[in-house]
């Protein structure tokens, strides 16, 4: 019988695969009567593994031998696929490090390589991470997976309202700055902010509401698209209730005898007055300057260089708060050092009278306003009532003794001013002799 052999080429690799194509050929041979017929080449591009290629080889006499060519082909890349754990966020980012693993099959040769789990942990966006897988037949695949990672939260800064600001506002704008690798959403109080830049940012939360608790936080919460999170607050002193300020000395209204009058002027509040607020005007014109500010009160010290102009004054004092609420009080009062006008009209000075009843008059005034309360009239030392007027006073004295009398009269104006005259007159009811 003829001699037949195979062969492939390519030769397969060292798993016993092949990735291409393969070309199987047998070589025949006969000693005695030679060849008479030998396969030919035969090209096998079907994949599988085992394939059995037969071959038949017959001499001249007729005499036929056999053989068979077993060969595996797997033109198919692997499968591989990426994953990371933790996830990411639903903005494509993570805060932690990152384990990237791979899953490797081959449903023909069977994987052969499939790269290892891989620990990320270097901050940055778009890091790419490769995997490669190999069959067994040689095919190769890769995989790429694409992740970002910041670990760093935000550093933030509340720069207005400064911490410990007091304020009576019902609400405040919220600014500030901060610094991050990632863009950030700043909300201050649950009020969302306006944020501008990247890297160095400054951001602008406004009208945030304020309640009425004495000390309000604001908390500026900045978050990256990690979700890193950085905090910044500053708490504010909040007052809406407004100080009392008192002028108490002149009191509205008074008439003083004296142009250098002591004014004092009280004051308070529930929380912290600002005394470097405090201003008293005199007349209009700012005289802060002449008082001595104590905690709750200011006392006024005039000499006669600051002396007041006689006639109608006005103090006005104002004060406020650190809130910067406010009150003022104002009063009006006169000066008079002029004592009031008195003459006796009636009777006259050293007169006689023929008669036990005698005729009263009395004229009286001020370039101010007289206490017509004031006025008293004695008639040898004892009270006598007489009819008041607005500049006058009349009566009739009698009946008298004969002999000499004595009138005293006097009045105040309403800053106490005092005047008082007297005149002495007799009766003389008698007839003479003749």
């Amino acid at each position: 019988a003829p001699a037949i052999a195979s062969s492939q080429d390519p030769v397969p690799n060292r798993n016993g695969w092949n990735n291409t194509d393969v070309t199987v050929a047998f070589s025949c041979s006969d000693e005695r009567s030679g060849v008479e017929a030998c396969p030919p080449p035969q090209l096998i591009t079907t994949e599988g593994a085992g394939q059995v290629v037969p071959g038949v080889a017959t001499d001249r006499a007729g005499n036929s031998a056999s053989a068979s060519h077993t060969l595996s082909i797997d033109k198919s890349a692997p499968a591989i696929t990426a994953s990371q754990e933790p996830p990411p966020n639903r903005n494509g980012w993570n805060q932690t490090g990152v384990t990237v693993s791979f899953t490797c099959s081959d449903a023909m040769s069977g994987v052969e390589s499939c790269s290892p789990p891989r620990e990320v942990t270097s901050e940055g966006p778009n890091q790419v991470v490769e995997g490669l897988t190999t069959d067994r037949a040689g095919n190769t695949a890769e995989a790429r997976l694409t992740l970002s990672i910041d670990k760093t939260a935000p550093s933030l800064e509340i720069r207005e309202p400064a911490d410990g600001l007091w304020t009576n506002a019902p609400a405040l704008d919220v600014k500030g700055q901060g610094v991050d690798a990632t863009p950030v959403e700043v909300s201050v109080n649950g009020v969302p902010a306006t944020v501008t830049g990247q890297d160095a940012f400054t951001f602008t939360a406004p009208g945030v509401p304020l309640g009425d608790q004495p000390q309000e936080e604001l908390k500026a919460v900045a978050v990256d698209v990690a979700d890193n999170v950085g905090v910044s607050a500053v708490t504010v002193q909040v007052d809406r209730v407004k100080p009392v300020i008192h002028v108490t000395l002149p009191q509205e209204g008074a008439y003083l005898p004296t142009r250098t009058p002591e004014i004092r002027v009280s004051y308070g509040d529930d929380r912290a007055l600002d005394l470097a607020s405090l201003r008293v005007a005199i007349n209009g014109e700012d005289r802060t300057g002449l008082f001595a500010k104590g905690p709750a009160e200011a006392v006024g010290v005039l000499d006669a260089a600051s002396a007041l102009p006689t006639g109608r004054n006005t103090v006005e004092a104002r004060i406020e708060d650190l809130a910067r609420n406010a009150d003022s009080h104002l009063v009006s009062f006169h000066l008079d050092v002029e004592p009031p006008s008195l003459a006796i009209l009636q009777p006259a000075s050293e007169a006689w009278i023929a008669s036990n009843f005698v005729d009263l008059a009395v004229a009286y005034g001020d370039d101010q306003a007289l206490d017509l309360e004031s006025f008293e009239a004695l008639l040898d030392g004892q009270p006598i009532l007489l009819d008041q007027g607005p500049d006058r006073a009349l009566g009739r004295a009698g009946p008298l003794g004969e002999g000499g009398h004595l009138l005293r009269v006097q009045i105040q104006d309403r800053a106490g001013n005092q005047t008082s005259r007297e005149v002495r007159f007799s009766t003389d009811t008698i007839p003479p002799g003749i």
